[in-house]
């Protein structure tokens, strides 16, 4: 394997070194612990033991499920972070239960109740700038993968449903969850969506009614907190509305935010004037701009309100300052808002190396994307050291790397080649897992064909092992 190509591959496994450290008026613990997760590859490279084998003990028996409301629990009072309350007590702010969900949902911490309090000190690269300030926090999604991967369950939405055979689906969004400003996420925030995005030649090029395999031929809202979907065909998908997050070019976006940059809604002459003043080509990509980056690129005079935990505050050249979101939905079993953390500041590294550096001194909290396994004997060389402990962990997906042919490759020849099931076969034998996984992972990981995760309700040995042993 060439040099570059290891370092292809190498890039793929994730490393996050997670501690707690305080600063500002926070009392410093006496001892620092940081805890580096090596992430180990599925496909070539994967981990086939069964769930009972690697499902942490300790995690709760409430993560296997939706969560449960307050008033389910018996939780009548709520509880905020001491930087909260002090801007209740100026007025700047309403009320803990005033800014929470009508029934907020409960999640049950992991260990122990959490204290309040403390900066996350994060290290970034050039291509992850502030994304990995996400693994403070539950996922912001619509949904939540059970620790097993078993199923999804209901986690920013209240709860779906299907009907017609999969044709119809059913959303229904918590009432009085709002986003990082204040206002209510409500069904209008789909149906500015519906109609002036997906419906907008300019910003989607193919409409949802003509789009295949599976076409979205209306959303209605019924009610506030009611969001109806209907398709072509039977849709028992559960990304469409949304699920994987609500950032980006997802389709939950804040309507009453992006109604100022749309010329529904604007005179399409000051948006393109006040384009052009920002250095953009149009009023599309001052739309995008404020639609996808604002919030963890601020650098412009209003930022996108967000639903996640943490919203970006303020940006220099090398550092990117998130602070708690005061309308975050989700309160502990003890009535607490969640996140604990007040603030994450993230430092822009000139590269991976000094990253991965900056980590193993000690100097941050999270390093994920940009650290790769070539780094274990660096983290495992400091432990002692700078008292932390390195640990591993597994992906919960099944593939993470693999090789994919063009089976409608322009050459007929090759094409008949890579159509022949034979030939795949003899490709997939061919490689030799045990020596890859001896050479760049320490022997970590485990042999294994491309497929769901052990931790599924849907994996087989003859999926995972199919075609694996070198021959």
């Amino acid at each position: 394997m060439k040099a570059e190509e290891r370092s292809q591959v190498e890039a793929k496994v994730g490393l996050i070194c997670q501690k707690i450290q305080t600063r500002g008026g926070i009392e410093n613990m006496k001892k620092i612990s940081i805890v580096a997760l090596i992430s180990i590859l599925f496909c070539v490279l994967s981990v086939s033991v069964m769930a009972s084998d690697i499902m942490d003990p300790q995690i709760p028996e409430s993560w296997f499920e939706a969560p449960k409301l307050a008033s389910e629990v018996g939780i009548t009072e709520f509880d905020e972070s001491p930087m909260l309350a002090d801007r209740v007590a100026s007025g700047e702010l309403e009320a803990v239960a005033e800014r929470l969900p009508k029934d907020p949902p409960v999640v049950e911490p992991y260990g122990e109740i959490g204290k309040y309090g403390g900066t996350a000190e994060v290290w970034g690269t050039a291509l992850n700038f502030g994304g990995d300030v996400r693994y403070l926090a539950p996922p912001d999604a619509a949904g939540r993968v059970t620790p097993d991967g078993a199923d999804i369950v209901p986690y920013y939405l209240e709860s779906w449903e299907f009907s017609d055979q999969g044709r119809v689906l059913t959303l229904k969004l918590r009432e009085g969850m709002k986003w990082s400003d204040g206002h209510l996420f409500t069904s209008d925030d789909y149906l500015f969506w519906w109609d002036h995005i997906a419906h907008n030649t300019e910003l989607t090029n193919v409409p949802p009614e003509e789009q295949t395999p599976v076409a979205t031929l209306n959303v209605t809202a019924p009610d506030k907190y009611t969001v109806v979907y209907e398709y072509n065909v039977p849709n028992p998908r559960r990304d469409d509305f949304g699920f994987q997050n609500e950032f980006g070019f997802g389709v939950t976006p804040p309507a009453h935010f992006l109604k100022q940059f749309h010329p529904d809604f604007v005179d399409l002459k000051e948006l393109e004037a006040k384009a052009a003043e920002l250095g953009l080509n149009s009023w599309v990509d001052y739309f995008n701009r404020m639609r996808n980056d604002s919030e963890v690129h601020p650098e412009f005079e209003q930022q996108k309100p967000t639903l996640r935990p943490f919203v970006a505050v303020e940006r220099t050249n090398s550092t990117l300052t998130f602070e708690r979101n005061p309308y975050y939905p989700f309160v502990d079993t003890e009535g607490n808002q969640l996140p604990y953390i007040d603030r994450a500041v993230v430092s822009l590294a000139n590269s991976r190396e000094v990253a991965a550096l900056k980590m193993a001194t000690g100097e941050g909290v999270i390093g994920g994307r940009f650290t790769t396994q070539q780094d274990l004997a660096l983290y495992k060389k400091n432990e002692k050291a700078e008292g932390y402990k390195t640990r591993i962990f597994q992906k919960a997906y099944g593939s993470d790397c693999g090789i994919q042919l063009n089976l409608s490759h322009e050459d007929p020849a090759m094409r008949e080649l890579f159509l022949d099931v034979r030939f795949r076969r003899a490709l997939s034998v061919a490689i030799d897992r045990e020596n890859i996984n001896k050479k760049l992972y320490f022997g970590l990981a485990v042999p294994m064909q491309a497929s769901v995760p052990p931790t599924s309700k849907f994996y087989k040995d003859e999926y995972g092992q199919a075609y694996a042993d070198f021959d």
